[in-house]
């Protein structure tokens, strides 16, 4: 009688602990993008492992979309040192004025610690789930999270999130670089941000008093 006590009371408190890890290994990835990203309905799931003497517990791998917006990130623990994941990325939500991430088939890259890792993935959504193996030992350093590795990025310090062209800048950054406009204001006013309107008005710098600033409909 009592054996058969004790064996439910172990069997009882094994459910309990595998329970507990079901619901952990779920709500975790919810919490910790709730801390660093807009989290949406719909995500693309990733997991694998990558080169832990580059990385410490506590470290936060994150994902970003090429606007360059966060959406996605997993927090290293020290009882998983060298993997990661189930990290959710996320979709951008259309019905909503804002950019909460991925939309099909975008490449999405992976940083830690100001360095972007070589590898990346096409986006699918549909919560698919990739084995995705990050190395660092060819790691990118790209000090602002933009997309844009430092040794190419000609606006270094953009603002966290900011879309940025080609070369790594904003459009605030792009305008304001533009000095020679006095003599010729259309080298301001028709400047093309993003190189992605010749021939056309871009509308993407104005002049304001003595400076080229960039305007609300910049793209």
């Amino acid at each position: 009688m009592k054996k058969g006590i004790i064996l439910s009371i172990i069997l009882v408190l094994l459910l309990s602990v595998i329970a507990i890890g079901i619901v952990y290994s779920i709500a975790m990835p919810l919490i910790l993008s709730t801390n660093y990203t807009n989290s949406t309905n719909n995500w693309h799931d990733v997991y694998g492992y990558y080169a832990s003497y580059y990385a410490k517990a506590g470290d936060i791998i994150i994902a970003k979309d090429p606007d360059g917006v966060v959406c996605g990130a997993y927090k290293i623990s020290g009882g998983t040192m060298g993997k990661y994941g189930f990290m959710h990325i996320y979709a951008d939500d259309s019905s909503t004025a804002i950019d909460e991430g991925a939309k099909i088939n975008d490449t999405i890259t992976f940083y830690i610690n100001s360095m972007r890792f070589p590898q990346t993935l096409s986006w699918k959504g549909d919560r698919e789930i990739t084995f995705l193996n990050l190395t660092l030992m060819a790691a990118i350093k790209d000090t602002d999270h933009d997309s844009i590795a430092d040794d190419y990025d000609l606006c270094p310090n953009t603002p966290i999130n900011m879309p940025v062209d080609n070369n790594g800048c904003s459009s605030k950054q792009f305008c304001e670089k533009i000095t020679n406009f006095q003599t010729n204001p259309n080298i301001c006013l028709l400047a093309d941000w993003k190189n992605n309107e010749p021939g056309l008005d871009p509308q993407d710098c104005m002049i304001q008093g003595a400076y080229c600033t960039n305007t609300i409909n910049a793209n």
